[in-house]
């Protein structure tokens, strides 16, 4: 992969950053967890200020109707939906192809948005192979919305406890 970029070709390594300790995973967790919790404001607001959504705090405070976090909620809820509907998997490619209108109309695909940014090819890789490894996990195992949320939480624990372990094995 370095040999590409110094050729100038876009490009990411899955060996760069493990999938459960990546970004995206942060991601889908925080979704899942309000996914689960729809009414939690503060699972709300972590997940505007994150990188799905990257809305500044003033932005949120300015928005004095509350617009910008009624369209974050129902975006939410249209992944929860799908998730009983369509599986983990279709429901966050579904969200990242969803636009979203920050206060001064500015309106984007969450995914442009994602890749125009620093890191965006890897994080959208990660968060498509991420929606894949839980859709397989969700379907072979019977995982309720609870349960997915559980495997990925354990399977965060796993890699982070790896990587200690790796770090001090040096």
């Amino acid at each position: 992969a370095e040999r590409l970029r110094s050729h100038g070709v876009r490009c990411v390594s899955p060996k760069e950053n493990p999938l459960f300790l990546s970004e995206a995973a942060a991601i889908v967790e925080n979704l899942l967890q309000l996914s689960l919790e729809p009414t939690n404001r503060a699972f709300l607001r972590s997940l505007a200020f994150g990188p799905l959504f990257r809305l500044g705090r003033s932005e949120l405070d300015d928005d004095e109707d509350n617009q910008l976090e009624h369209q974050i909620a129902a975006l939410i809820d249209e992944f929860r939906q799908g998730l009983d509907e369509l599986g983990v998997g279709a429901s966050l490619l579904r969200l990242l192809s969803r636009p979203c209108e920050r206060q001064r109309g500015e309106r984007e695909l969450i995914l442009a948005r994602l890749l125009r940014r620093q890191g965006g090819e890897r994080l959208v890789t990660d968060l498509r192979h991420l929606s894949e490894v839980l859709h397989l996990a969700a379907v072979e195992e019977h995982l309720s919305k609870s349960a997915i949320l559980k495997f990925l939480q354990e399977e965060r624990a796993r890699a982070k406890d790896a990587e200690e372990a790796e770090e001090y094995a040096v």
